[in-house]
């Protein structure tokens, strides 16, 4: 059916978990108090970065995100 609806097959394995802690610390050099969460299921994969602060430092960590990836 998924195949069907979504025209996508469920070939693949998730992702292991070093590549999870990999992808954490990358985020983490940036500034220690980023969380990263990543949610990979058979028809998609979402990444989301949560950073409590205010905007003054939320916009100086996007902008080294921005400049950093």
């Amino acid at each position: 059916v998924r195949e069907k609806l979504y025209n996508i097959r469920s070939v693949g394995e998730r992702i292991d978990d070093r590549t999870l802690q990999r992808i954490e610390s990358l985020f983490k050099s940036i500034d220690s108090d980023i969380m990263v969460s990543i949610v990979q299921t058979r028809i998609r994969a979402s990444l989301i970065v949560r950073l409590k602060g205010t905007m003054k430092k939320t916009s100086v960590v996007l902008r080294a995100i921005a400049t950093h990836f």
